[in-house]
């Protein structure tokens, strides 16, 4: 990122997570329709939930010398219900019943499909389109969150085929209550209505409604089990980013600012991965604003790159808060993706020669200050060198 510039990162991890437990792994293939091999970060390994429904947990996808071909190691060895790719501009692609066996390797190939729309509208009480309200497009294997236009309209693209249960959101301090389309929908259907209703004292969750399982295995790995692989499974592939070049960043807009105001030769650089609908990402804010502008004029550079979700409502929480830095909309979650980003917040620090140095880190503003106080390569006296 020493200059943003576009570098590859073959990201190679061949050590397995151990937990003390047996543990195989996965072969994966994913074109698109026309067989053409797609690149991807992680892989969803699907397991059955005491309620009876199904938990993804996401595992880090090793690329290898083959396009398209991809190892996840260190699952724990069981039966699945299945196996998931999500991929920025495709549907999920879903392979049912996967076996992992101990030492070995599964061969799972998936195909990435555009998928289908679901389209409909949102009204008041008195039949009137409602604007920006969300909305959720959900099934077992696929959801989309989306936000109505000034004419109430929503549509929810890529998505898998199957039924969704489609519902009205409000935010909190609206005077309308969770509403539901009255009937499943199914992709290529176009006049979804959901009509919204005034709040009543009590309110029912605002839980997704979701379909039963399609598939349900017992005596897997345990949810635990799987937590633990998934998390050293990212830690691994993030690993392995430090101390390479930063990723570039795949920009769909830029607030405060534009990427030719950008200037991050010899900088300090500081990603915040956020979102406004997420509650610690927002408590985050204040110390990234502090930092921004203590340390700006000292060569540190702040970038909050925000992700797709709730994108639309951006515009007005910055128009209600302070934030005296770059902010960069993600394209399609490309640049997460990139940066192996699972969870939100994430944090990412990168020096002045455009390494990757460290994620979360401990003490961020000391990692800062360490940084900082690196006298850049080209401003060096020759003595020094």
């Amino acid at each position: 990122m020493a200059k943003l510039r576009v570098v590859l990162v073959v990201v190679c991890l061949w050590c397995a997570v151990s937990l003390g437990a047996a543990t195989g792994g996965l072969r994966v293939t994913v074109a698109d329709e026309e067989g053409r091999p797609v690149e991807i970060a992680t892989v969803q390994v699907w397991v059955p939930t005491e309620a009876g429904g199904m938990r993804g947990f996401d595992f880090a996808a090793q690329a290898t010398a083959e396009a398209g071909v991809f190892r996840v190691v260190g699952v724990p060895a069981g039966r699945y219900p299945g196996v998931r790719i999500n991929k920025a501009g495709y549907a999920p692609a879903w392979v049912d019943d996967i076996e992992v066996r101990s030492d070995e390797e599964t061969p799972v190939a998936l195909t990435l499909l555009r998928g289908g729309t679901i389209a409909g509208i949102v009204v008041d009480e008195n039949g009137e389109p409602v604007a920006g309200m969300p909305v959720v497009v959900n099934a077992e294997r696929c959801r989309r969150d989306v936000v109505t236009d000034a004419s109430g309209r929503f549509v929810a693209e890529h998505l898998y085929d199957t039924k969704y249960s489609i519902s009205a959101e409000p935010k909190s301090g609206s005077p309308y209550a969770l509403a539901f389309s009255k009937e499943w929908a199914r992709p290529g259907a176009t006049d979804v209505r959901i009509a919204l209703k005034q709040k009543k004292v009590t309110e029912p969750s605002s839980a997704s409604v979701q379909g039963p399982p399609e598939l349900s295995v017992d005596n897997g790995p345990s949810l635990d089990d799987m937590a633990k692989a998934a998390r050293g499974s990212q830690k691994a592939a993030r690993v392995e980013l430090v101390g390479q070049a930063a990723p570039p960043l795949v920009v769909e807009r830029w607030y405060n600012g534009s990427f030719w105001q950008l200037d991050v030769k010899g900088k300090v650089v500081l990603l915040h991965f956020w979102g406004v609908w997420c509650g610690p990402c927002k408590r985050q804010i204040p110390q990234i604003r502090r930092l921004a502008r203590e340390y700006g004029d000292k060569g540190l550079v702040t970038i909050g790159v925000h992700t797709q979700l709730a994108k639309e409502g951006l515009p007005d929480f910055l128009a209600e808060n302070d934030l005296p830095y770059l902010i960069a909309v993600d394209h399609g979650g490309t640049t997460a993706e990139t940066y192996r980003v699972t969870g939100y917040p994430t944090i990412a620090v990168v020096d002045r020669k455009g390494v990757l140095k460290e994620f979360n880190p401990a003490d961020l503003e000391a990692t800062i200050k360490g940084l900082l106080a690196e006298i850049p390569m080209a401003t060096k006296d020759p003595a020094q060198r």
